[in-house]
């Protein structure tokens, strides 16, 4: 006997399933909701690409002296300018003032100008531009706090900017091996981490490292405690530093990380004003 044999009930058809057959289900463009005719051929109604969007992210961000921002057109002066970099000091031995682009930088001032002599002039592009191994990004988290040397609680749209436009700038300096580790918390890192896909490509989206920043819980916590940061690391192609791999130097039989080669580390001014140190891959 069958199992769960089906009751004929005189004068009732047995109920037919609307729901299309596996076959069906699987059929490209079996079901054609989203399609639309263009001179006899179906195609998607529907164009685009994933991204993340937010407000005015086709202006640029002028920054202020008095910590204040405004938003401008990409082709704005005030934004496209080149500014030359002025020797403040020096330490140690250091190169003649005609090869100064051959030594160590630590350059104060505003973040994405910094990026931009970099690339632009051409005494150090000839040095930094593609061939930039490493760069270690700690930017403000934008946890909605007050500093004293910075307000890092800015409008969502404006952290995301001030970001895209410094990262764009690290992407041109990387080497086809190179990598940018960028530093935040859970105040931004899902939204950074999608727009990190827009200017890197997802593919080649190496890892979220987990740090532990605390060892003990804080009883003054809202609700859960949290203990960690990330580090999201990308690649500039992800083919070539698979290939390379973390490079390691050998020291007293043991084997040690190769030394980052660009850091920024927040200011004390507002939060796109940064140190920036940076060192090229063929320096040792």
């Amino acid at each position: 006997m069958p199992r769960n044999p089906r009751r004929s009930v005189p004068g009732i058809q047995p109920a037919q399933s609307s729901w299309p057959s596996p076959s069906d289900m699987l059929t490209p463009h079996a079901n054609t909701v989203g399609l639309r005719d263009i001179e006899g051929e179906t195609v998607p109604a529907y164009e685009g690409r994933l991204e993340l969007t937010w407000t005015n992210k086709h202006l640029r961000l002028l920054a202020h002296g008095d910590g204040s921002y405004e938003w401008v057109p990409r082709s704005d002066y005030r934004v496209a300018e080149v500014r030359l970099l002025h020797n403040r000091g020096v330490a140690g031995e250091v190169s003649p003032e005609r090869s100064r682009a051959k030594d160590n930088l630590l350059i104060c001032g505003d973040a994405l100008n910094a990026l931009t002599s970099l690339i632009e002039l051409p005494e150090f592009a000839r040095e930094y531009v593609g061939k930039v191994k490493l760069v270690y990004l700690d930017p403000p988290f934008n946890t909605q706090q007050s500093f004293l040397h910075y307000d890092d609680a800015l409008e969502h749209s404006v952290w995301l900017t001030m970001m895209r436009d410094r990262l764009i700038q690290i992407k041109t300096l990387l080497s086809p091996d190179g990598s940018v580790w960028v530093h935040c918390d859970d105040s931004e890192q899902a939204y950074l981490k999608v727009m990190m896909d827009e200017v890197f490509g997802r593919e080649n989206f190496i890892t979220t490292v987990v740090w532990q920043k605390a060892h003990s819980r804080r009883n003054d916590a809202r609700f859960l405690s949290s203990a960690h940061d990330y580090l999201l690391v990308y690649a500039k192609n992800q083919d070539i530093y698979c290939s390379t791999g973390l490079l390691r130097a050998k020291s007293n039989g043991r084997s040690t990380p190769t030394p980052i080669t660009i850091r920024a580390e927040t200011g004390s001014q507002s939060p796109s004003t940064l140190q920036i140190s940076v060192r090229t891959s063929r320096m040792k």
